[in-house]
């Protein structure tokens, strides 16, 4: 299970309502940004619980419902290596190869590109 607090509440989403497959999974999601769905909460005992998986499905439902072909969107780099920037756009996991990320010459993708936001163009 997976816990997460907000303010005073706390938030319970199982594991298999994720989309990690392992704990270590689990454990390099650690300060990232995750997305959940709370489903119950209990008043009470001030605890909800949530999936990240419904949120995933919802999310991404709403993104592509609104993407158009020559659309410039935002998208969040959420890991960077030399062959690729791997990105999330409204919850779809696409990648930019790196030959496609820039005309110029780039000595270090590393540098150049953090994790962050870019806008980028649906083909």
């Amino acid at each position: 299970m997976r816990y997460c607090i907000l303010g005073h509440i706390k938030g319970i989403i199982p594991i298999d309502e994720t989309e990690f497959e392992n704990g270590a999974q689990l454990r390099d999601a650690v300060s990232r940004t995750i997305y959940y769905k709370v489903l119950q909460l209990d008043r009470n005992s001030a605890i909800f619980g949530a999936s990240s998986k419904q949120a995933i499905d919802h999310l991404q439902g709403l993104t592509w419902d609104r993407l158009r072909e020559n659309m410039v969107i935002e998208a969040k780099i959420t890991r960077v290596n030399n062959r690729s920037l791997h990105l999330d756009v409204g919850a779809i996991k696409t990648y930019l190869q790196a030959d496609e990320v820039s005309y110029e010459w780039i000595d270090n993708i590393h540098d150049r590109y953090k994790t962050l936001r870019l806008r980028a163009r649906v083909h």
